[in-house]
């Protein structure tokens, strides 16, 4: 996780989340990080909702659980390239995600060779502009 999204979300824990809080008028108090203005959590149609508007705004299915693929496969794909982890990638993400079993975390795994070779013919791509850069 990067260092500003771990401040930002301290911030918001310590600052923001308080203050919502206190907006709740039976005073209840919740587990949840992140509450509405009114200092309740937010309903699973508000998260659905906001990612209905963001589909069609750039008119392409958009959804929470996207997050987390995408999550797991950049993770999964930065751990197999890291030089200084140490541990089995796999078994990571597994963890991280929840997954009880790894057959199901191994299903990231053509994703991540996928990005890998659209990431070589991207480099692959620019050596040859370099090297045979067309007449102008």
């Amino acid at each position: 996780m990067p260092y500003d999204l771990m401040e930002d979300l301290w911030a918001y824990s310590v600052r923001h989340r308080q203050k919502r809080q206190r907006n709740n008028k039976k005073h209840q108090s919740f587990p949840t990080l992140f509450l509405t203005e009114g200092g309740v959590p937010y309903e699973k149609k508000s998260v659905t909702e906001v990612f209905a508007a963001l589909s069609r705004r750039v008119e392409i299915r958009v959804t929470a659980h996207m997050l987390r693929h995408t999550y797991a496969t950049y993770l999964l794909f930065s751990l197999r390239k890291s030089d200084t982890f140490e541990g089995e990638p796999l078994i990571y993400v597994a963890d991280r995600l929840g997954h009880a079993n790894l057959v199901t975390t191994r299903g990231y795994l053509h994703l991540v060779n996928s990005l890998e070779g659209q990431l070589i013919l991207a480099h692959e791509d620019e050596l040859d502009e370099i090297f045979n850069p067309e007449p102008t």
